[in-house]
């Protein structure tokens, strides 16, 4: 019966182990971090069953390592989504409430009206102040376009054009599902 082994995390049988020492044997000059890396190249390559959820979530981490960790190095991302989270609650609250919209012209109503304040504290203006203002004929307007830069990097990551009519929340509003 062949034995098996806990190395690192990992559950190793006894021909695992053999195979581990020809591939040591049989390049004597490669050195230890060389070899780490083909073991861990050949534990890590797809089989034809896939991988878990749980090892599919460890290996994007490990790959995109700083774009989810960019809070750390510009502080000016935020370290949740919560705030993307919460506007959207209220559109969730609403169709559990009534059910759904009744018609998709409301819905884009409701989307404007509950995106205009959550817009204007975004960008440091009152939201009470920023709907009086939109009331009374003088609206706050967001700047046309934004630029988002990739945390550390510099490089354009993607522009964002607010529609004419309506803003962020207006796309939840359009997409199917």
């Amino acid at each position: 019966m062949e034995q098996s082994f806990l190395i690192q995390g990992r559950l190793l049988q006894e021909s695992d182990i053999a195979d581990i020492r020809c591939l040591i044997a049989a390049h004597p000059d490669w050195s230890r971090r060389r070899i780490s890396i083909k073991l861990a190249e050949f534990w890590n390559r797809r089989t034809g069953a896939g991988q878990s959820k749980a090892y599919n979530l460890l290996r994007r981490l490990q790959h995109h390592r700083r774009d989810v960790l960019a809070f750390l190095y510009d502080l000016r991302v935020p370290f949740s989504n919560n705030q993307a989270e919460r506007d959207f609650r209220m559109v969730k609250v609403q169709q559990k409430i009534s059910g759904t919209f009744r018609a998709r012209a409301g819905a884009e109503y409701f989307a404007r009206v509950r995106s205009y304040p959550s817009t204007a504290r975004k960008q440091d203006h009152n939201a009470f102040a920023a709907m009086i203002g939109a009331m009374s004929g003088q609206p706050f307007m967001p700047p046309r376009r934004l630029k988002i830069r990739a945390a550390g990097h510099g490089a354009l990551l993607k522009k964002l054009q607010y529609p004419a009519s309506g803003y962020g929340l207006r796309r939840l509003v359009e997409c199917p599902g």
